[in-house]
């Protein structure tokens, strides 16, 4: 073959490989907005409503920073550069909090999993063009998600903020590149996080420190979140001051990117250049690594994905705890085995286990806003005697643990497996029996533990036994009102996002939950300063044994289990972009999807 054919041939071959790179990428990208968990074409109308809510806070924002800086530069001109550097670490820190809910959403698909590898596996694609593949499609996410959040916000925050025409000409560049590069930060941070687990620790390591990663992450970006003003009055008071050497300046990002911000919107402080330096290193760092992770590590994380974790050893203790729960509280056959399927999964499948972790995250997140400031402040009083501060954290524990397993109870884990539960002798009772019990154990039993512990810390055993009754018999009457209508086989239905209707009755839902835990503990700390808690216990329970009677009743009377679902109304009011598909789809094909439920 002469020169010139060789040269041909290879330019050839990679136009085909660019070619099926771009192919790969695609699809990645669309796997990214379906799921086999729900009717085909609905993933995508959720995942425009999640990103719709996300960025409407900074829209928001922008209105309402309408006349503020000219306010400020015509009477308070000392004040006007502090109050930019804190609007601009809002922003900045909406957009960055944002982006990493995204990435703890959407963990498990970042990466090459089992069906991947499978499928791409036995087709003649090297795995350099895979590697090409995935990683377009993982950048292509970043992009959508980071535009979505930051281009509309950057234009009228710009225009509403500018004081003369060369601030807006350098506003919009400077407002999306320091929140694109805080997005950056956070979002290729956590794939760094976990690409350097499946490499190194293994998959089975990997599997069981993710959810802990997870976890930490949403308690990170809520505890940034609901701490949001001090943090930014912090920075501008950091900056003002200038200090190079300021441990502020130098560990905390919000300072990197907004001095990122700063420098390209030209300012005149020689700290803001520094910061920036730090903040594009930072912002680039992880991108790179998860890059290199991908191209020179893309093997071993197919090899990671295709592992079968080793079945970990039972232990002593767990078998005897096991025995204990089917002598005294999961006694019929059935109920045992809807409750050990129903624990099983919440343990085992990675979707699961990733939701659950986002729910205790987020109530953690609020427990320590209740309890962090007084340590903060050094103030024992706090934990001298019962406050809302100490007895509210295992009430929102409960609320978290309550309705996490009410939701996760509709996501399926494996449809095509179903066929198990349709051959099985199953009743309504005895499933929803199973469940409830389930329940128990997931929801209330730690719940009394923590409420126990927590007060036998801070204050005496009497306490630490009221407290854990009332904890336990809220906890109790909140799971009957859950599962007071739940039916069918759980996580062996489709699911079907919206039906909560969040986006209308959340202000019904917050007053429930203020309600359900400050309110209540609230009213715990007088009772127990009068001492007695018999009569609201009492009354609770009567409350959650008619919710129980109601459920049996409707369970007893319903004549076979159910395993379609019916679409409400309101799950198609949205952008109408993919209702339509998702109501053909619903109409023409029955449930179908490949196993994630990996043992």
């Amino acid at each position: 073959m002469t020169r010139p054919e060789r040269s041909h041939s290879t330019m050839t071959n990679w136009r085909t490989e660019l070619e099926q790179a771009v192919t790969i990428a695609r699809a990645t990208f669309g796997g990214f907005l379906q799921s086999d968990v729900m009717p085909q074409g609905m993933q995508a109308s959720a995942t425009i409503w999640a990103a719709a809510f996300l960025a409407a806070p900074a829209m928001l924002l922008s209105a309402q920073f309408l006349g503020k800086y000219s306010f400020l530069q015509r009477y308070y001109p000392d004040l006007l550069e502090r109050a930019i550097w804190s609007d601009r670490g809002l922003f900045i820190l909406l957009s960055s909090g944002a982006i990493g809910v995204v990435c703890v959403v959407m963990w498990d698909t970042l990466f090459p999993g089992r069906r991947d590898v499978f499928v791409l596996g036995s087709l003649p694609i090297r795995p350099r063009v895979q590697a090409l593949g995935r990683l377009g499609s993982l950048l292509a996410l970043f992009v959508a998600f980071a535009a979505a959040l930051n281009i509309l916000p950057a234009v009228t925050y710009t225009m509403i903020s500018a004081l003369t025409v060369t601030g807006a000409i350098r506003g919009l560049p400077a407002h999306l590149t320091a929140c694109l590069a805080a997005d950056a930060f956070v979002f290729f941070g956590l794939t760094m996080v976990q690409g350097v687990l499946l490499v190194a620790a293994g998959r089975r390591a990997s599997e069981r420190l993710a959810p802990i990663v997870q976890m930490g992450t949403v308690l990170i970006v809520l505890l940034t979140l609901l701490f949001i003003g001090p943090l930014r009055e912090a920075t501008a008071v950091a900056l003002e001051r200038g200090n190079a050497l300021d441990p502020f300046l130098r560990w905390f990002p919000l300072a990197w990117f907004v001095g990122m911000y700063e420098t390209i919107a030209g300012t005149s402080r020689p700290i803001m250049g520094a910061l920036a330096a730090r903040g594009a290193v930072w912002a680039v760092a992880p991108l790179l690594v998860t890059a290199a992770l991908y191209v020179f590590a893309f093997r071993r994380l197919c090899a990671r994905a295709i592992e079968t974790p080793a079945t970990s050893a039972t232990f002593p203790l767990s078998r005897v705890v096991s025995v204990t729960i089917r002598t005294l509280l999961v006694r019929h056959p059935t109920e045992q085995a809807i409750c050990s399927f129903t624990l099983r999964v919440l343990a085992r499948s990675r979707r699961h286990r990733m939701l659950m972790a986002i729910y205790v995250g987020g109530a953690l997140a609020l427990i320590a806003t209740a309890i962090l400031p007084a340590f903060l402040r050094h103030d024992a009083s706090v934990f001298a005697s019962p406050t809302v501060a100490t007895l509210a954290p295992p009430l929102i524990l409960s609320a978290a643990l309550a309705v996490g397993f009410r939701a996760l109870l509709a996501i399926p884990v494996d449809l095509p497996a179903r066929w198990i539960f349709r051959t099985s002798s199953l009743t309504p009772f005895r499933v929803g029996s199973g469940v409830h019990k389930a329940g128990l154990l997931v929801v209330v039993m730690p719940v009394a533990l923590s409420a126990w512990f927590s007060a036998a810390v801070f204050w005496d055993t009497s306490i630490a036994w009221r407290h854990a009754i009332f904890c336990a018999a809220l906890s109790l009457l909140l799971l009957e009102l859950l599962l007071l209508k739940s039916n069918g086989v759980p996580f062996a239905k489709q699911y079907i996002p919206g039906a909560s209707r969040f986006h209308i009755l959340w202000p019904f839902y917050l007053s429930c939950f203020l309600a359900y835990t400050y309110s209540a503990a609230e009213a715990e700390r007088l009772m127990l300063l009068e001492g007695d808690i018999t009569t609201p216990v009492t009354v609770i329970l009567i409350l959650a044994i008619v919710l129980a009677c109601m459920r049996w009743w409707r369970l007893w009377h319903t004549p076979e289990l159910s395993f379609e679902v019916e679409i409400p109304d309101e799950a198609f009011r949205g952008f109408n972009l993919s209702e339509g598909l998702a109501a053909q789809a619903v109409a023409t094909r029955h449930a179908n999807g490949s196993s994630n439920f990996h043992v």
